[in-house]
């Protein structure tokens, strides 16, 4: 059965079983899932369903439907992994069912998009300088249709339409092209990489690791050694735990489960509150808690991508959250 998940950072989680054909999403409390914020318009964003699997578009609202920061202007299928924003409301799905979910993203590898990372839905994906693009890149070597991306289950692959300064796949100029994890995209001059998501790591990208942290300053040479005595450290921890398991389970491993249950409740929590900060444009707090979640579990891509858009848009290389026109957002 496939669910809809949205998280309200006011009321909490709600799942909406899927059955119907269509569902309008928006702020007329009559609506068949109904969104009461005064940044949603009253018939913001529909749910479909197609190819025996839910997808959401936007129906000309003001404020859109959001992935991975930028509104979206094709239809996107709603899937585990996928999250789109309406307003301050973010949704994704859920199938007990399903057997797959997103297998692939992309990883700016420098400028302002380095470590940045888009989510690949399934279907058709733009490429492009402007809003309406799936993935908008807002660099001056982008044509505004850039490129397609085609992301099915098995795989991705790239199509130029027509851009001025081209596509390419491991630096070479390409029309169309299948890709595979770790090749290397490049939509003018704005390089990123690509990632199977639910694969473990494979020696190349482990090799790109070392390369990149052999190439670092010092500073972070330092970090990263420090980062892998926490691995470390935290290995020889849940060892220890495991054998005490065996040997009988006692108050310490209780206690230990119990600090583990309030350690992803409070990470989860911060998370919430720093979406509610972005949401209504408060860039300091967005970039404060950011940094909390970062300082409790440095390895949060979450919290990683987060921070580097909430520093953007604090600097004024991002739009600010676009306001509601006077007496409400757009009907």
């Amino acid at each position: 059965m496939i669910e809809l998940i949205i998280l309200d950072p006011k009321t909490g989680q709600q799942r909406v079983p899927l059955h119907d054909e269509e569902y309008i999403l928006g702020r007329d409390p009559e609506l068949a899932i109904p969104l009461v914020d005064k940044r949603v318009s009253r018939r913001h964003a529909r749910v479909f369903k197609r190819d025996h699997a839910y997808w959401i578009e936007n129906l000309g609202s003001a404020n859109g439907v959001l992935l991975n920061g930028a509104p979206i202007g094709v239809p996107v299928q709603l899937s585990p992994g996928v999250e789109v924003t309406i307003g301050p409301f973010m949704l994704t799905a859920s199938d007990d069912d399903a057997t797959q979910s997103p297998s692939f993203l992309l990883e700016g590898k420098s400028g302002q998009y380095k470590n940045q990372r888009f989510v690949l839905p399934l279907g058709e994906l733009g490429v492009g300088r402007v809003e309406g693009n799936a993935l908008v890149l807002n660099h001056a070597s982008i044509s505004r249709q850039h490129s397609m991306l085609h992301v099915t289950p098995q795989g991705v692959a790239v199509e130029d339409v027509g851009s001025s300064n081209g596509t390419f796949v491991n630096d070479l100029r390409v029309s169309r092209r299948d890709l595979s994890p770790g090749d290397t995209v490049r939509f003018g001059s704005v390089e990123l990489v690509l990632i199977a998501a639910r694969q473990g790591p494979s020696i190349a990208f482990v090799q790109r690791i070392w390369s990149r942290l052999r190439d670092a300053d010092r500073t972070v040479q330092i970090a990263a050694a420090l980062g892998g005595l926490s691995v470390l450290l935290l290995a020889i921890t849940l060892v220890v735990a495991i054998e005490r398991h065996v040997a009988g389970p006692d108050a310490s491993t209780s206690n230990l489960g119990l600090a583990e249950l309030k350690y992803e409740r409070a990470i989860t929590a911060e998370l919430t509150a720093a979406r509610q900060s972005v949401a209504n444009g408060r860039w300091d707090d967005a970039v404060r808690t950011y940094r909390d979640v970062l300082d409790r579990d440095p390895i949060n891509v979450t919290a990683r991508q987060g921070l580097s858009t909430a520093k953007r848009a604090k600097r004024g290389q991002l739009p600010p959250p676009p306001e509601a026109p006077p007496g409400g957002t757009k009907p």
